[in-house]
């Protein structure tokens, strides 16, 4: 059985990127690659034989999206959220589903380069980010486990995102005008989902578990917030970020 499905992975993973390859989708193999070497270590180890399975389904869903959009894409996301409650390995078919998915639904947006106009949904889009987390956290710690909540959003989230590039209707647009500039649609939500799926994949304290999400739900918006509105100083590594951003990150977690 072991043999079996280590082929299945190795023929799922030749085809992928012969795919990725061939399409010079470098975003899409990067996240499949980032992934693949972010669990494999941990999860040959803890889980033994479910770890090739959670590799092959992650391949398989992401073979499906890219051949078949992302119609099929939410179709898939439905079930899994369906069943999320009634799987013993519904976390595992979650991050599989959600994660091989996810990189298909992208669509590269261009909006205006006014910078003041830039800079005022910026801050928008963060202040929504940081109420959201904020009820996310709050209403997680209430919980004895969090980790099926955080995944059934973020499948609640990939349904949203495939919907509103499939639609193009007012509440489409109006979440287009949310994304920076010349970036692909939901990049931004992806990571934040990589983030938080590799948290709950590594810890396993509940309280250390719900600090880590809140410094990824809260503290990334609040950072945002604050270097757009007050910051001066750039760091020397990376000019893009400020000092004062970066202190709002750093008291906040």
């Amino acid at each position: 059985m072991t043999f079996f499905l280590l082929l299945v992975f190795a023929l799922l993973l030749i085809y992928k990127l012969y795919l990725d390859i061939k399409s010079f989708s470098k975003f899409n193999l990067s996240i499949y690659l980032f992934l693949a070497f972010g669990f494999i270590l941990f999860e040959i180890e803890s889980r033994g034989i479910e770890a090739i399975l959670y590799l092959s389904l992650l391949l398989l869903f992401n073979l499906l999206a890219t051949n078949y959009g992302s119609k099929k894409g939410i179709v898939f996301s439905i079930l899994l959220l369906v069943a999320l409650p009634f799987s013993k390995s519904g976390i595992l078919l979650a991050q599989s589903g959600f994660l091989g998915i996810m990189p298909s639904m992208l669509k590269l947006i261009e909006n205006s380069e006014n910078k003041k106009e830039n800079k005022r949904l910026e801050i928008s889009r963060d202040v929504v980010h940081l109420i959201i987390g904020i009820a996310i956290i709050s209403f997680a710690a209430l919980l004895p486990d969090p980790r099926q909540l955080i995944v059934a959003l973020i499948i609640m989230g990939f349904i949203l995102g495939s919907y509103t590039i499939i639609s193009k209707g007012k509440f489409s647009r109006m979440l287009y005008k949310f994304e920076r500039k010349n970036t692909y649609f939901g990049s931004g939500a992806i990571w934040l989902a990589l983030g938080a799926l590799l948290a709950m994949g590594f810890i396993f304290s509940r309280n250390f578990l719900i600090a880590v999400l809140a410094a990824i739900f809260i503290g990334d918006p609040l950072a945002t917030i604050v270097g757009v509105k007050f910051g001066k100083h750039r760091i020397f590594y990376n000019r893009e970020k400020s000092v004062e951003g970066s202190s709002a990150y750093f008291f906040a977690v």
